[in-house]
C-alpha cells in the first residue's frame, strides 16, 4: 500500500536523524548546533504526489530541461562564492539530448528542476586559500587535515568557519535588510569560537599538538580574526589578540630550536614570531628572552631570500629593548635614570638603525617582500624615535640640567625628521589598489585582506604617535577608513589616542624649535 501520509519537509539530515527541522534556509540551525553541514532540503516537487500518466511523461521528456546548480568557489577563485539568504540559484538551460550549452559534462535528463543547497561553509576553504594565495603551507594543511580522522574536530577547520562567516559578515550585514540576520550569524560565530578555542586547548595539552603547524596556523588566524572584528586594544595587554600572541610565543617556545634546522620549520616560525614582535613593540615591552638563542640559530642556517625578514627582526628586538628601558625611566620619574642612560640609550638606537641601512646598502631587497616588512620596519623606527622623543622631552624639565639642552634640542630635531620621513615612506609603500580608494570592479577580492591586516599596524601608528604631519594623519585616517568600509577589516576604525601612561612632562618639551611645531602651530 502506499504511502499516503503527508511527507516531511525537513531537511536530509533532520529527516535521517528523525528529529523536527525548522526549515531554515539555507541551512537549519539544528544542522548548525549539530555541528555539521545541513545538507539541504528535496525539491518541492518531490514532495507532491503525481500519477503516473504515460501521456504526462512523454509530454514531460519533449520539454526543454534545466539543472539549477550552486556556483563554488573552488571554480573562480577571482571572488568567493557565498550562498546569501535570498540568493537566486543560477539556472543552466540543456538541449533536449540533456548536453550543457556551456560546455560542462553533459548531464543526465530530469524531468523536474533540481536546487542543491549547500551550507556556507563548505566554501570557507576556498575562500581562506583566496585570501592568503601566498601562503603554500595552508593547502598542503588543509588537505592533511582532510584525510585525518579528527578532522571534524579540527582546530583549523573550526577556525577556518570562523574567520570566513567573520569576513562575509563584515562584508554583508551593511547593507542587509533581512531582520534578524545578523543576530543569527552572532550566534554562529559564537559557536564556531567556542569550538575553537575549545579544541585549540585540548591539542596544546599534548606535545603532539605543541608540534603541529595545524595548531598553530589556528592561533595565527586567530589573531587576524580578532583584527576582522576589531578587538586589538593596542596597549592593554589583555585584549584577546594579545593573548593569542602569547599564546604563539608559548608554542614556539615550547618547540625550542630544532623546527628553526628545516625550510619548514623556519616559515612557520617567521608566522609566528613577527606577531610576537608587533606584540611587544604595541606594549613597549622587550622580545621574548628566546630571541637571541632563535635568531642565531637562523643566523648560521637561513635562506638567502629570507636575510632581510631577519635583519629586520633583529632591529625589531633591539629597538624594544631601549623603548622597554625608557619607559620604565618614564613612569618611575627618575631623572638621574634618565640623565645616566641618555647616552647610552641613544647610542644604542642609533647603533640598530645603522647596523640595518648597512645591510639595505650592501644587500638590495627582493622586490616581492619589500612592502609589507619593510613598513614594520619602518614602524619601529617611528615607535623608537618617538620614545627617544620623549625622553628628551622629559629631561628638559630636568631640575638638576645634567644634559646639555643644545644637545636635547639637536637629537629632538633629529627624531622629529626621522619619524616623518618613515611615516611619508609606509605611506608611498601602500599598495596602489588602496591609494586608488575606489571600490574594485566586480567587488572586492578576497586576497585584499591580506593585504589590509598587513598595512593596518604602519598606517595606525602613523595616525596615533604625535610628531607626525596632520597631512600625513589625515591620509594614512583615509587608507583605513576605506580597509575597514569597504574591505570589511574592523581594526582600521579604532584609531583612539593611546592611554596617559607617562609622566606629562615627557608629553612637552620646554624647548620650542620652529621645526618642532606642526601645520597647525601646536608644540610637539
Amino acid at each position: 500500500m502506499p504511502n499516503i501520509g503527508k511527507p516531511s519537509r525537513g531537511c536530509q539530515l533532520c529527516r535521517q536523524r528523525r528529529v523536527k527541522c525548522d526549515l531554515e534556509r539555507p541551512a537549519c540551525r539544528r544542522c548548525i548546533k549539530y555541528g555539521v553541514a545541513c545538507p539541504g532540503y528535496r525539491d518541492e516537487q518531490e514532495l507532491i504526489f503525481r500519477n503516473v500518466n504515460p501521456t504526462n511523461i512523454k509530454k514531460r521528456n519533449t520539454r526543454p530541461k534545466q539543472v539549477t546548480v550552486r556556483t563554488s568557489s573552488s571554480c573562480d577563485t577571482s571572488y568567493p562564492s557565498t550562498l546569501q539568504p535570498n540568493e537566486a540559484p543560477i539556472v543552466v538551460s540543456t538541449d533536449t539530448a540533456g548536453s550543457h550549452a556551456t560546455g560542462l559534462p553533459a548531464a543526465k535528463p530530469a524531468s523536474l528542476t533540481s536546487t542543491i543547497h549547500e551550507h556556507w561553509s563548505v566554501h570557507s576553504v576556498p575562500l581562506v586559500l583566496n585570501i592568503y594565495p601566498a601562503l603554500e603551507l595552508l593547502e598542503k594543511l588543509y588537505h592533511n587535515v582532510s584525510f585525518q580522522n579528527n578532522s571534524p574536530d579540527s582546530p583549523l577547520m573550526w577556525v577556518t568557519h570562523l574567520f570566513s562567516l567573520t569576513y562575509i559578515a563584515n562584508l554583508r550585514y551593511p547593507t542587509s535588510s533581512r531582520r534578524g540576520s545578523e543576530l543569527e550569524t552572532q550566534r554562529e560565530l559564537g559557536n564556531y569560537l567556542t569550538k575553537t578555542l575549545r579544541t585549540v586547548r585540548h591539542a596544546l595539552q599534548t606535545r603532539e599538538g605543541v608540534l603541529r603547524d595545524d595548531v598553530l596556523i589556528s592561533v595565527w588566524m586567530l589573531m587576524n580574526y580578532e583584527m576582522l572584528i576589531g578587538s586589538l586594544q593596542r596597549e592593554q595587554p589583555w585584549s584577546p589578540w594579545h593573548l593569542h600572541s602569547r599564546g604563539l610565543y608559548s608554542i614556539l617556545k615550547a618547540r625550542g630550536t630544532a623546527p628553526l634546522y628545516t625550510i619548514r620549520g623556519r616559515s612557520t616560525f617567521w608566522l609566528a614570531y613577527i606577531p610576537v614582535q608587533i606584540n611587544a613593540l604595541a606594549l613597549n615591552s622587550e622580545c621574548p628572552p628566546e630571541s637571541d638563542e632563535w635568531l642565531g640559530v637562523i643566523r648560521n642556517v637561513m635562506d638567502t631570500d629570507r636575510s632581510y625578514i631577519y635583519h629586520v627582526s633583529i632591529f625589531i628586538a633591539r629597538v624594544c629593548r631601549v623603548i622597554n628601558q625608557i619607559m620604565n625611566i618614564l613612569n618611575n620619574r627618575d631623572f638621574s635614570a634618565a640623565s645616566r642612560g641618555y647616552h647610552r640609550l641613544v647610542a644604542e638606537f642609533s647603533a640598530a638603525e645603522k647596523d640595518y641601512d648597512n645591510f639595505i646598502l650592501a644587500n638590495p631587497v627582493p622586490a616581492t617582500l619589500t612592502p609589507p616588512i619593510q613598513n614594520f620596519q619602518l614602524s619601529g623606527v617611528i615607535k623608537g624615535h618617538r620614545f627617544v622623543h620623549l625622553l628628551l622631552n622629559f629631561l628638559t624639565h630636568d631640575p638638576a640640567q645634567r644634559v646639555p639642552l643644545n644637545q636635547l634640542e639637536t637629537q629632538r630635531n633629529y627624531s622629529v625628521r626621522r619619524i616623518r620621513d618613515a611615516a611619508q615612506s609606509i605611506l608611498d609603500n601602500v599598495p596602489v589598489w588602496i591609494k586608488t580608494l575606489a571600490p574594485q570592479r566586480g567587488g572586492q577580492s578576497p586576497k585584499l585582506v591580506s593585504d589590509a591586516l598587513k598595512i593596518i599596524w604602519p598606517l595606525t601608528t602613523i595616525c596615533i604617535i604625535k610628531p607626525t604631519l596632520p597631512a600625513q594623519k589625515r591620509e594614512a585616517a583615509k587608507i583605513l577608513d576605506f580597509i575597514g568600509e569597504e574591505i570589511g577589516v574592523r581594526q582600521a576604525f579604532d584609531r583612539a589616542p593611546a592611554p596617559k601612561y607617562i609622566p606629562e612632562e615627557a608629553e612637552r618639551s620646554l624647548i620650542l624649535m620652529e621645526l618642532e611645531s606642526n601645520e597647525k602651530g601646536e608644540i610637539i
